[in-house]
């Protein structure tokens, strides 16, 4: 995978921005410079969160974060940036902008992906629920330890029954909600087939909606790509300098030869 073009029209000191990558330039290091306060980490950290936090519910509110500071300024159809990569010989392009909430086919997306996240959210609670539970019941284990009357064996008995009972309960209803999810969730894709839309995000801070739209009909190869990239993209921020790898391997290069890296550079310099 490789990223070819970065364009970021209007995102905090990022105004119109456009940098284009040769892929063919070997090895593929390409320094960013600016003036300070210019945005050359602004626009380094746009293209991580962006990237890694979108398909991942876990990292939602990384994103949210990220995009408090600016949501206000954009009008709900406005872009954030826009992504060109090859991956796998693909030339792919991935597009960030709010959502237009009074579409009616944005209306369907919106509707779903609330459904899911709240069955989520519902997941979760019975989760919880559940370690409560087990908690309660090696307390009662505890608490009973050394009695040994047969008034109490019965009582003891009793209590730890109802409470697995409570926990069967719980457990049939989160695999309800599984199912739940996988049906809404395909209906979902039916949409973000047809619309071009990879993902879906909720910035709760904001009651905003922001999408991920791809430009090829090919929509499995563009998640595959997008998948791809989430979990192969690394920010490494040492002091005064900040990098952005698209390999794992190469990443590996620089891991604990920062010092090795500041020598070089202060040698060049003083050259």
């Amino acid at each position: 995978m490789k990223l070819l073009k970065v364009s970021v029209p209007n995102f905090r000191n990022l105004k119109n921005v456009e940098l284009t990558f040769e892929p063919s330039l070997k090895p593929a290091v390409f320094p960013i410079g600016s003036e300070n306060g210019g945005g050359k980490s602004t626009l380094l950290q746009l293209i991580f969160v962006l990237l890694t936090c979108s398909l991942d519910d876990n990292k939602n509110i990384y994103l949210s974060i990220f995009l408090i500071s600016v949501i206000d300024n954009f009008q709900d159809t406005d872009e954030i940036a826009q992504f060109e990569l090859n991956y796998q010989g693909e030339i792919i392009n991935f597009t960030f902008t709010y959502l237009d909430e009074n579409d009616s086919d944005n209306q369907k997306i919106i509707k779903f992906t609330k459904e899911i996240l709240n069955f989520k959210k519902d997941l979760q609670d019975k989760s919880k629920e559940i370690t409560n539970i087990d908690q309660i019941i090696s307390e009662k284990r505890r608490e009973y330890m050394g009695e040994s009357s047969g008034l109490v064996e019965k009582k003891k008995s009793k209590d730890i029954e109802k409470l697995e009972e409570g926990k069967q309960t719980l457990i049939l209803q989160q695999e309800e909600i599984k199912q739940y999810i996988k049906s809404t969730n395909s209906r979902l894709l039916i949409y973000q087939k047809e619309l071009k839309i990879l993902c879906c995000n909720y910035i709760a801070a904001q009651d905003k909606w922001m999408i991920c739209k791809t430009n090829i009909d090919n929509f499995e190869i563009s998640y595959k790509a997008f998948a791809y990239a989430s979990k192969n993209i690394y920010l490494v921020t040492p002091p005064t300098q900040m990098f952005l790898f698209f390999d794992r391997e190469i990443k590996k290069l620089m891991d604990g030869n920062f010092a090795d890296y500041y020598n070089k550079v202060n040698a060049i310099r003083k050259k």
